[in-house]
Formats: structure tokens, C-alpha cells, sequence
């Protein structure tokens, strides 16, 4: 009874280790993603892009509305920072225009060290200033990207591509044979792909083994970056890439 209860033991220390171990290389993970993301946000951006990675999909952390959030935060700092910049150009004109006109004031212990830290920081202010609007400009495309999958979450397995939509058609069959839900044809660029739209990520990769039954190489991604903008032709949509 004892051995049972010692090996008992063991298996719940054993899966509690395991346990703190991934709960250690989770939060590690994201501290060094989040570290990445400051240091090269536009690289890191199209890396999980690239990755399929989206809004949320990613270790729970929700990375692109962070990045439009965070695009906000700065530009209302830079606003701030404007005026308080202002501010103090404005203390230091007022200074140094009362010391002209009232020379005693100079001799006031303190009042030159205050005309010079408020120089300094309007100085401070502007590097500021400079290195806000800097980090926004970089941003832009990040910022853009990331605001343009918030609009449109839908996600688009491809399992397919011929030269003629009658071509195409031997690819819907099959997926309605399969039960893959609603399978289209849409014409993008020279080829005719044969797809399934979805209204998630999640929803996408859920399909992706029955439509690789299909085409071997089918893959899933985000349909705001592969086809933003389509419409309806005669028995197939019509992808507007311009």
C-alpha cells in the first residue's frame, strides 16, 4: 500500500514539473516575442503573418490589436509631449523676457538653474518628439496591415488551381462528395482556385485534412491578405487585386 501511494506521489510531482516547465517556456515565449515586437516590429509582423498567425492565435496573445492599440498610445503621448514641449518654450521666453526687464531677478537664487532645466527639458522634449514620430512612421504599415485583417477576420482554404473554371469544376465535385461546406471557384491572377471561404482561422485549418484529400498541397490564409476585394462573375468570383 505504501510502495502505491509513494509511486502515486511521484506521478503527481512528476506532472506538476511537467506542468510549471511548460508554463515556464509558454510565458518565455511571449516575453521574448514581446521583446521582437519593440526591436523589429516589421519584420517580426511579417514573420507570423507569414506564419498564418493572427489576432489571438498566437499563444493567446492577441499581438495585432496590441499593435494598433499601442499606434494609438504613441500618438496621444506625442500630442502630450507637444504641448508640454510648448509649455516650457513658453516659461523659458517669459524668463528670460522678465530678467531683461527686471534685472534683479537674475540675481534671484535659483532663477538662472530654472531658465536652464527648462531650456534642457524643451530640449528632451523634442528628441522625444523625434523619436514618437519616428517609431509612428515605421509603424505605418504594421499599423495598416494589422487594422485591414481586424476588418475582415474570414480565412480561405485553397485546394486547387486550373486554367479554365469547366477545369476547376472537377475539384468543386469532389469537395461537395467530401461535404466540405459551399466550395467556390474564384479567378486570381491566371488560375481558376478552387476554395472554401470560412469565417475564421480555426474554421479553416478544421477543413484542411478532408480538402488535402483533394489536393495534397492545399493550405489555409487569411483572405484579407490573399483576395481583399472580389466579386461575383459569371459562376465564379472575380478577385480584384488593383
Amino acid at each position: 500500500m505504501a510502495i502505491r501511494l509513494l509511486a502515486t506521489d511521484r506521478a503527481k510531482v512528476a506532472l506538476e514539473n511537467a506542468k510549471l516547465t511548460t508554463a515556464l517556456v509558454r510565458d518565455f515565449t511571449i516575453g521574448l516575442l514581446l521583446v521582437l515586437l519593440f526591436l523589429a516590429p516589421a519584420f517580426i509582423n511579417d514573420r507570423l503573418t507569414a506564419a498564418g498567425f493572427e489576432e489571438g492565435s498566437f499563444l493567446s496573445l492577441k499581438w495585432k490589436k496590441k499593435v494598433i492599440q499601442d499606434d494609438t498610445a504613441l500618438k496621444e503621448a506625442r500630442e502630450i509631449i507637444q504641448r508640454q514641449k510648448e509649455q516650457l518654450e513658453r516659461q523659458h521666453r517669459a524668463l528670460t523676457a522678465l530678467q531683461r526687464q527686471v534685472p534683479a531677478v537674475a540675481a534671484v537664487p535659483g532663477v538662472a538653474r530654472l531658465q536652464e532645466e527648462t531650456r534642457q527639458l524643451a530640449v528632451q522634449s523634442q528628441s522625444g518628439l523625434d523619436a514618437l514620430q519616428s517609431t509612428i512612421r515605421e509603424n505605418r504599415s504594421i499599423v495598416a496591415k494589422a487594422a485591414e485583417s481586424a476588418a475582415d477576420p474570414r480565412w480561405v482554404v485553397i485546394f486547387g488551381g486550373d486554367s479554365t473554371p469547366e477545369a476547376a469544376r472537377d475539384e468543386i465535385a469532389k469537395a461537395i462528395r467530401l461535404n466540405l461546406p459551399e466550395p467556390q471557384i474564384m479567378h486570381r491572377g491566371n488560375s481558376y482556385r478552387s476554395i472554401l471561404i470560412q469565417p475564421d482561422r480555426e474554421s479553416a485549418y478544421a477543413l484542411l485534412p478532408r480538402a488535402r484529400q483533394i489536393q495534397s498541397d492545399a493550405y489555409a490564409v487569411s483572405l484579407n491578405s490573399w483576395c481583399p476585394r472580389f466579386g461575383k462573375a459569371d459562376g465564379y468570383l472575380e478577385c480584384r487585386q488593383s
